[in-house]
């Protein structure tokens, strides 16, 4: 017995007819019932307990959330200020200790496939004077950027993931950044300022898949927030619960596959990137049920095709808007709030109060 959930990107996995196979039909991922390996990589399901009474099967589905010790408990109501930056980057203003999340904000990635859209802030190389220390959550070039990251100092605390692989710290330690920390899966860390005392508590959770992904969960007083980044089913879905803030990624359309695949026909292709809008939109409710946010933020998706290489595949490659993902969060969950950072780029959260505040378009007349 295991679940359908397919080990890639969380698709649903559908039985053959003799139910020899299972099969994704996101991205054709194969699972052979028999041995419970896919057959297209080395990757091996997991059974799940069960037990059979006469006619009647048994099994558990238990549900956990994620709570900080009790010892880390700061019940000191604190006013926070989060500002969306570009794509992922998210400047978390905590008061003491000002966090920086994934930045992506100077040229290009992948090859100059991506491009940011909306550029970023006019004001960007002030707001990076106050950043206190930084997150990475893999090494995903619009996560993990070395034109953005040539400009930091190279003193700055960089926390990230300690993946086996090593596949984040080596290269921030290659970039020359010198203070750079693994932490460990599911472990609690206090971050204090010299001078300070922060209360400020950090843990880097696990994507849910064999990928080399993060999310990052936040406490600091009264305030919770979790990135969830691009993974899929981060910590399984344990994950801490009654956050003030969820951000999520939510565009789609990040993959080649399948537009630039010339073995499918257009109509094929379409078919494919619908059916992976509709599991991106799976993703985030998934989410949304597993941490009860009171507001739901969407991020990492704000990005564009400009090359005159990549017309077609700017036409034909679906995407989901900041706007489409929220209205589709409103008619699910009435008593979520959520914002557009298109609109609204910096939200307060104040003793419980949510204010959104309309960014600021600075313009230079000469």
């Amino acid at each position: 017995m295991v679940n359908r959930v397919c080990d890639h990107t969380s698709g649903r996995l559908k039985l053959c007819p003799d139910g020899s196979k299972a099969q994704c039909p996101l991205h054709g991922w194969e699972l052979d019932t028999s041995t419970l390996g896919y057959t297209n990589v080395e990757v091996k399901k997991k059974r799940l307990p069960y037990s059979v009474e006469g006619a009647v099967l048994h099994f558990n589905m238990d549900s956990h959330c994620l709570e900080m010790p009790s010892t880390t408990r700061r019940s000191n109501a604190k006013t926070v200020r989060v500002r969306w930056i570009s794509h992922a980057a998210v400047l978390v203003d905590l008061g003491d200790l000002t966090i920086l999340t994934d930045p992506w904000i100077i040229g290009p990635c992948f090859s100059t496939g991506w491009w940011l859209c909306p550029p970023p802030k006019e004001d960007v190389s002030e707001l990076l004077k106050k950043v206190s220390f930084v997150y990475v959550s893999h090494n995903h070039s619009d996560h993990l950027q070395e034109e953005t990251l040539s400009v930091l100092p190279k003193d700055l605390p960089i926390i990230c993931p300690g993946f086996k692989t090593e596949s984040v710290i080596r290269p921030l330690k290659k970039l020359g950044f010198t203070n750079v920390q693994a932490f460990d899966f599911n472990e609690v860390y206090e971050v204090v300022r010299a001078g300070s005392n922060s209360g400020t508590y950090v843990s880097i959770l696990p994507a849910g898949d064999f990928r080399d992904d993060s999310g990052l969960y936040i406490e600091s007083g009264d305030f919770k927030a979790l990135f969830v980044v691009d993974t899929n089913a981060l910590n399984n879905l344990v994950l801490p619960q009654n956050v003030d803030v969820l951000f999520a990624a939510y565009a789609s359309g990040g993959s080649g596959y399948p537009i630039c695949c010339e073995n499918n026909s257009l109509k094929e292709k379409l078919s494919i990137l619908k059916r992976a809008l509709a599991s991106n939109r799976l993703g985030v409710k998934m989410y949304i049920e597993a941490c009860v946010p009171k507001l739901f933020f969407p991020y990492a998706g704000f990005n564009s095709e400009q090359a005159s290489r990549d017309v077609f595949i700017k036409e034909y490659n679906l995407k989901m808007s900041s706007k489409d993902i929220n209205n589709f969060v409103s008619r699910i969950f009435s008593d979520v709030e959520t914002v557009d950072p298109l609109i609204h780029d910096t939200v307060v959260f104040d003793k419980g109060k949510i204010e959104r505040i309309a960014k600021i378009e600075i313009i230079f007349i000469p």
